[in-house]
């Protein structure tokens, strides 16, 4: 298993790309899709996320045949399921 957790001191904080500090998210795989991006599949347990960076959910970088390529949710949903590029997931 593995998580991304984001450093802090607060959970009451966001990051630059609007996500909660201090917090544990799971990492539910990596997908590398047909413009040969490489995106982390990551869900918050807590069931709902504004992951605010490339490939977010209202990102035009998505088409809907990559969303469906990369098994993201049609439209725009906060259900805690977001993608993240390989290169924000190591920054």
């Amino acid at each position: 298993m593995m998580f991304l957790i984001t450093p802090g001191t607060s959970d009451s904080q966001k990051n630059s790309c609007g996500l909660t500090q201090n917090h544990a998210f799971i990492v539910l795989g990596v997908v590398k899709i047909s413009n040969g991006t490489r995106l982390v599949k990551i869900r918050n347990p807590w069931g709902i996320e504004s992951y605010s960076c490339d490939y977010n959910d209202a990102s035009p970088l998505w088409t809907p045949a990559l969303k469906k390529e990369a098994g993201a949710t049609a439209g725009v949903v906060n259900d805690g399921l977001f993608f993240m590029t390989i290169d924000d997931f190591k920054a």
